[in-house]
């Protein structure tokens, strides 16, 4: 579940799966407790000797190249320079070094037990590099607390670990949240005990980059994101009249369209206030490049471009990671969501390799669910499209085949 430093894997995936299983527990009737965990000075408090044993024991890792690692890691020294004063150097007793290619993969490993002591006690994890996220399912609906001792057992045991292998919990910046559906009247949890602190649970969090909020809206997040962009967007109109277009289309899309784009595949199934707030920036973002005014219909401005609207932008997204996780592109966590459909007798399309479908009670929370909705889509493409060999040729087909219908099919 670690999804930093791996080809495949990204923020995006993480969240994808903690959102996925958020999601499909809300559309159970159950709550959800989100547990962020922050490490102080994670990378600088590896201590050597530990993760040598560590790459022995548990990795097998030994004779020659453990010798190299040992190598790599020790007699290493380090001196701090203030303007024309440089203080004499001293040895570097722990950490790995920071800016090198093989120390975050060593920190993974270092850190890789925690993952073992969640799967434990039942609960379910997402890590990236220093940050540690687990999360359980409250089964009764209104009575949170009755269901808290397992958490408390994982959590502790984590603690005991950390001081163990000489990490350190900055508790002062661990979050907790509790999910729960809107639609249900909930008890809200107030507190819950992370080793010796009491943490306030908060209404919402911000994980990785991405604002979740308690009852999973997505408001927030959509509102920081247009408020980024929004500000991004003004500048480069300050500075318009000095840009040709080429360069203007570059500079929105490094500062305007990758927040747009950023983990977008959470955005799937908000209702269409949440997403007009996002188109009526792309389109500003469209006008500023192409001169052209307000009252000028957006759709051919946007063709013009060649850029897709918000909501097929996010279905393209939705593909794209079922394409890598069909093709061993994208990590086994999203992989196995999905799950191939056999017919039960040969039809015609019997060639195409379809995804079992599965229905989600609400539409709200289980319509969200990537294991609900990515089949869907999948199902709704021409074989055409699904029996793409490389990943550039699928993407190719799949954005004229969105320019060219609209989304409702899939729906």
């Amino acid at each position: 579940m670690q999804s930093a430093y791996r080809p495949g894997l990204s923020v995006e995936t993480a969240l994808l799966r903690v959102y996925n299983d958020i999601s499909i527990a809300l559309d159970k009737h159950q709550d959800v407790l989100l547990i962020l965990l922050d490490l102080t000075a994670a990378f600088d408090m590896v201590d050597h000797s530990l993760l040598l044993n560590r790459l022995e024991q548990r990795y097998g890792i030994c004779g020659t190249v453990l010798h190299w690692f040992w190598s790599y890691l020790e007699g290493r020294t380090q001196s701090i320079k203030i303007a024309d004063v440089t203080s004499s150097k001293f040895a570097i007793q722990r950490g790995v070094p920071q800016g090198s290619v093989l120390g975050p993969s060593l920190f993974s490993l270092y850190v890789s037990p925690i993952e073992d002591i969640i799967s434990s006690h039942d609960l379910s994890c997402a890590m990236y590099a220093d940050d540690t996220q687990l999360y359980s399912t409250l089964g009764k609906p209104g009575c949170p607390n009755q269901d808290l001792s397992n958490v408390h057992h994982c959590v502790s045991s984590i603690l005991c670990w950390m001081k163990t292998n000489k990490l350190v919990c900055n508790t002062s910046k661990t979050e907790v949240i509790h999910f729960s559906s809107k639609f249900i009247k909930q008890i809200p949890l107030a507190k819950i005990n992370i080793g010796s602190s009491e943490i306030t649970v908060a209404s919402s969090v911000r994980d990785l980059g991405v604002t979740l909020d308690k009852h999973l809206q997505m408001t927030l997040h959509v509102n920081q994101l247009c408020k980024s962009a929004s500000f991004s967007l003004k500048r480069i109109g300050q500075i318009r009249r000095y840009l040709d277009n080429p360069t203007t289309e570059k500079l929105v899309h490094a500062l305007i369209t990758s927040k747009l784009d950023q983990c977008n595949s959470l955005l799937h199934g908000l209702p269409d206030q949440e997403i007009a707030k996002l188109q009526l920036i792309q389109n500003s973002a469209a006008r500023l490049v192409t001169r052209t005014k307000r009252n000028e219909h957006i759709s051919p401005i946007l063709d013009k471009l060649h850029w897709l609207s918000i909501r097929k932008i996010i279905v393209f997204k939705i593909v794209l990671l079922t394409y890598k996780a069909m093709n061993g592109h994208a990590p086994q966590y999203l992989r196995e969501l999905l799950r191939e459909r056999k017919p039960l007798r040969k039809l015609r399309s019997s060639g195409k390799l379809n995804l079992q479908e599965t229905k989600a009670n609400t539409k709200y929370y289980g319509g969200r669910a990537f294991s609900v909705y990515a089949p869907k889509y999948w199902n709704n493409l021409p074989q055409s499209i699904t029996s793409q060999q490389s990943i550039e040729l699928f993407k190719k087909h799949l954005k004229t085949f969105l320019f060219s219908n609209t989304i409702d099919f899939l729906r």
